[in-house]
């Protein structure tokens, strides 16, 4: 009768009694559970925006018997969500979490367990321009300037690249929607010639798959070059002093 049983399992779900006796032979081996609701593998940390909410997507496997019409999360002591099946997948939207906590997707017979990390999104620190002026001036040595208000005015003929660096290591980049390679955390645009005004847009992904909350947005004026002038602050209009006395200003 045993046997007999077993010719009859085998015949209807090959699959799962084939799984079965791998995982009695072999018991000391990382031969998954087979489930009826075959559901394609979620990642076993998941890094998320600190304090927003979140998507999680399950999708069900092509050779997947059970096509279960709800799926359900529970975070920790949190109420559980449901989503219904919606084509070959489930879509949960999950509440702003803070603290660190496992996310259990069940669906089925199928159960699967993810670490959730909120983690801060990646902000931009320093952004600087470094600026060669026009040879005619004479100075060739490169200006460095802090742009982080969001707006600079550059002498027309100044030639410019703009650095932006992120709190943390970044895996891709964009400047004026053209991909540009990181360094670490920096990323820069190429050279450009301030001869009119002009936007730069900054847009970012840390390595955990994070982006900043909003672009970085650039304005860049240009002004004609101007004579020299001299302002003297604080000082009288008359002033009178020992020989031996230093006079600042």
């Amino acid at each position: 009768v045993p046997a007999l049983v077993s010719l009859v399992l085998l015949a209807v779900c090959p699959q799962a009694v084939t799984n079965a006796w791998k995982r009695m032979i072999a018991p000391w081996s990382d031969t998954p559970r087979y489930t009826f609701a075959g559901i394609e593998p979620l990642p076993a940390t998941m890094v998320v925006a600190h304090g927003e909410p979140f998507p999680v997507s399950a999708k069900l496997r092509e050779d997947t018997v059970w096509k279960p019409r709800e799926g359900e999360v529970q975070i920790g002591s949190q109420l559980p969500l449901t989503s219904p099946l919606r084509g070959d997948g489930y879509q949960f939207e999950i509440p702003a979490q803070i603290d660190s906590s496992r996310l259990d997707l069940r669906i089925g017979d199928s159960v699967q367990h993810v670490q959730i990390k909120p983690t801060p999104r990646p902000e931009l620190t320093t952004v600087v321009a470094d600026i060669a002026l026009p040879d005619y001036l004479g100075r060739p040595d490169v200006l460095h300037k802090d742009v982080r208000g969001g707006a600079v005015s550059l002498v027309k003929g100044s030639k410019a690249t703009f650095s932006a660096t992120a709190s943390r290591d970044l895996s891709t980049a964009q400047v004026d929607g053209q991909k540009r390679e990181p360094a670490g955390s920096t990323v820069s645009s190429e050279p450009v010639v301030v001869d009119a005004p002009r936007n730069m847009e900054f847009r970012w992904q840390d390595t955990f798959g994070l982006e900043g909350q909003v672009p970085f947005q650039l304005v860049i004026t240009s002004r004609d070059d101007e004579a020299p002038s001299l302002s003297c602050e604080n000082m009288p209009r008359q002033k009178v002093v020992l020989d031996t006395e230093v006079l600042n200003f």
